[in-house]
């Protein structure tokens, strides 16, 4: 499977040989971050990245939907399902259900919706994340997550809110976490809370990671920090991760530990 450029990918494209211990140099930090900002916007599809022309990005979008899925499933409700795909990418990490989405696209069945959404990422243009539960079935009924193969057909063709910056930082994270083969889901917490990203690796070791755009504000912090705590003590993990914008920090609560850093740093860890 191949994905668009990697954060690191990214930086060889551009011309520029990163070296592990530039983050560590304030000048050079700078620069990276300034890259990281670029990538954000631009994403990581080669054909855009060489010739800056939004038009590309609309023709490779159009070409999923109408000859990947429409001509090739035979759909005729082709407007419900173009509403359907911006709606998705206007709406990346935030939760949904089949069945509100048949309300809102006025469709008959439930299963319509749930076949276009099969289309759609069998074209790779989304992927769907299920909540984490040890129960397949309560999986398959919770509400989902969507995430889109590219951050520049969020930046192009959605619908733009002030929460943005902070999902397409989301949808960077899930991408990478996808390139490096981890079996994916969101967690809900006893309380209500939520955990972005729960990985499952090997020996049934799991990773828990919140993505935030920044830990400055009073509220956020508690709210992020909380919910993973409390996700930290429901699945008996002793370590978990916050991917920020740029902030680096370690938080200790009793035997556990929130380790907070910069997700370009990540990235090329």
């Amino acid at each position: 499977t191949l994905y668009p450029f990697s954060f690191l990918e990214y930086l060889s494209f551009k011309s520029y040989s990163f070296q592990t211990k530039d983050v560590l140099k304030t000048e050079k930090r700078a620069i990276l971050k300034k890259h990281f900002l670029e990538y954000m916007q631009e994403g990581g599809m080669p054909e855009y990245l060489t010739y800056h022309n939004a038009e590309v990005l609309k023709e490779v979008y159009n070409d999923i939907l109408y000859r990947d899925i429409i001509v090739r499933y035979k759909i005729t409700e082709t407007k419900s399902l173009r509403e359907l795909a911006l709606y998705l990418l206007s709406n990346i990490g935030v939760p949904f259900s089949f069945n509100n989405l048949k309300r809102m696209l006025g469709l008959g069945s439930m299963n319509t919706v749930k076949s276009y959404i099969e289309y759609l990422e069998n074209s790779f243009l989304f992927f769907t994340v299920n909540l984490y539960r040890h129960s397949v079935k309560k999986q398959i009924f919770a509400p989902k997550k969507v995430y889109s193969i590219d951050s520049a057909f969020i930046n192009t063709l959605a619908f733009h809110f002030s929460s943005n910056k902070r999902r397409i930082l989301e949808n960077i994270v899930f991408l990478e976490l996808k390139r490096k083969g981890e079996e994916v889901y969101y967690y809900k917490t006893e309380q209500n809370g939520e955990v972005d990203f729960v990985t499952c690796g090997k020996r049934e070791k799991k990773t828990l990671i919140q993505v935030a755009w920044h830990l400055e504000e009073k509220k956020t912090k508690q709210r992020e920090l909380e919910s993973l705590f409390a996700a930290m003590d429901e699945l008996d993990e002793k370590e978990s991760l916050v991917l920020t914008y740029d902030t680096a920090d370690k938080i200790t609560q009793g035997d556990k530990t929130i380790v907070v850093k910069p997700v370009y740093q990540w990235l090329l860890e």
